[in-house]
C-alpha cells in the first residue's frame, strides 16, 4: 500500500501496477469488455515481418521522452475485424505493442500504442482499420529516463492475433 512504484519489487511484495507491469492474474485483463455477438480478428502488413533499423530508431528518437505525435511512420499494421455472430455490435481495437523480454529489467509486459472504436458492424461484415508504427511506439523509457529502442523482436497485437516487428 505504501509503495506507490509501477514496476514489480521482490523486496516488498509489489507485484506492479497497471496492465503494463502488473505481474499477477488479473480479474479483467485491461480492455476486456462484454459483446452481444463475436469478432474475428486478422492482423496484417504489407512488410511481413517487418524490419526496422536500429540507427533510424534512435536517431528519431532523440531526446524525447513523450510526444508520440513528431515521428513519421515506419510500418503500418492492417486489422481486419468480421462480426462472426448474429448481432449488431460495436468493436474496439486495441493495439498493443510487447518489448523484447517484457517484464524483465524494467519494460513493460505490454503497452497501448493506438485504438479505434468500429460502430455497428453487421453480421458477416469486415471492417478494416490501419494502426501506424513510428519510432515512439517501439521504443520504451529506461531507469534513466532516456527513451530508447532495444534490438530484438517487438510484438504489436490485437488481442491474441500478432505481428512480429524486427529491430536491426
Amino acid at each position: 500500500m505504501f509503495d506507490m512504484g509501477m514496476r514489480p519489487n521482490a523486496s516488498n511484495g509489489n507485484p506492479g501496477r497497471t496492465y503494463r507491469f502488473y505481474t499477477g492474474t488479473p480479474v479483467y485483463e485491461f480492455g476486456t469488455g462484454l459483446s452481444y455477438t463475436n469478432f474475428s480478428v486478422v492482423v496484417s502488413s504489407e512488410q511481413n515481418p517487418i524490419k526496422i533499423s536500429h540507427k533510424i530508431l534512435e536517431d528519431n528518437l532523440g531526446d524525447d521522452i513523450s510526444s508520440s505525435w513528431k515521428y513519421e511512420p515506419l510500418a503500418t499494421i492492417t486489422v481486419t475485424v468480421t462480426n462472426i455472430g448474429t448481432v449488431t455490435s460495436d468493436y474496439v481495437a486495441l493495439g498493443f505493442v510487447v518489448p523484447p523480454n517484457p517484464g524483465k529489467d524494467g519494460n513493460p509486459i505490454k503497452y497501448l500504442a493506438g485504438f479505434s472504436r468500429l460502430h455497428d458492424i453487421k453480421p458477416g461484415q469486415k471492417v478494416v482499420v490501419t494502426f501506424t508504427v513510428t519510432s515512439h511506439h517501439i521504443s520504451v523509457v529506461n531507469e534513466e529516463g532516456i527513451r530508447t529502442a532495444y534490438t530484438g523482436e517487438w510484438k504489436f497485437q490485437v488481442e491474441e492475433q500478432e505481428l512480429s516487428i524486427y529491430v536491426l
